[in-house]
């Protein structure tokens, strides 16, 4: 698999080459889970990037149900079947489940398992993450690392891949610590330019997003200001 991304002003095109194969019925799953409202380049990235690093066979996105404590989001079905077209174009290697009463960290990783017959998932999260501001918060209230990963991590994953630009608190105390759970992966320099490419800047215009197929893979594009600082 091969990843371009090419800056021109503020417009981006993000070029993925791979060869379409069978994957083994064994193979390692990874989990992204997201609102996904709607789903833009960026959490495609974090998915190819695992799996091109060989930490995962496929990558399962997982969209958060709709539900009275989220009345923001748009209907469940319209973004599943946003996130499955996009999925779709990256045949085999993104996967994306329905997540039955997705509840929790730990109930999606039960569904997850359940419905790939996976017995471990490699754990996707990033540095804009709300999981990952939840442990930060924890952090400089007082809490030991090990308390403020409680809440997290969960036996049933095998390895969690933390996707960050820069160093802040939350890596130092992980690198101090060497927890063999967490793998710190310092994003590609290709990638800083869409550091702040986020849901809520399509929904508002700012940023216009596609994807196409090619004879060689998807390209994605970015059209926003944000590509100019």
């Amino acid at each position: 698999m091969k990843i371009e991304v090419c800056y021109q002003k503020n417009k981006a095109a993000i070029r993925v080459n791979f060869e379409r194969k069978k994957i083994e019925s064994r193979a390692t799953l990874a989990l992204k889970t997201g609102k996904f409202n709607p789903v833009h380049p960026m959490h495609i990235l974090l998915a190819l990037e695992t799996i091109k690093n060989g930490w995962a066979d496929q990558v399962v996105l997982l969209p958060k149900n709709s539900g009275p404590g989220k009345p923001f989001l748009p209907p469940f079905e319209e973004r599943l079947d946003a996130l499955q077209k996009v999925a779709s174009l990256f045949s085999p290697w993104l996967l994306v489940s329905r997540g039955k009463e997705r509840g929790s960290n730990k109930e999606a990783v039960g569904w997850v398992k359940r419905e790939f017959n996976s017995q471990g998932l490699v754990w996707i999260a990033s540095d804009s993450g709300k999981s990952s501001r939840r442990i930060l918060e924890k952090l400089r209230a007082g809490f030991s690392l090990e308390e403020a990963l409680a809440e997290v991590t969960s036996p049933s994953i095998a390895k969690y891949l933390y996707f960050y630009y820069e160093e802040d608190e939350f890596v130092t105390r992980l690198k101090e610590a060497n927890n063999p759970h967490f793998q710190l992966v310092l994003m590609p320099l290709q990638y800083h330019p869409l550091r702040f490419l986020h849901s809520s800047l399509v929904r508002a215009g700012k940023a216009n997003c596609s994807f196409a197929l090619t004879s060689e893979g998807v390209e994605m594009l970015v059209a926003s200001e944000i590509l100019a600082r």
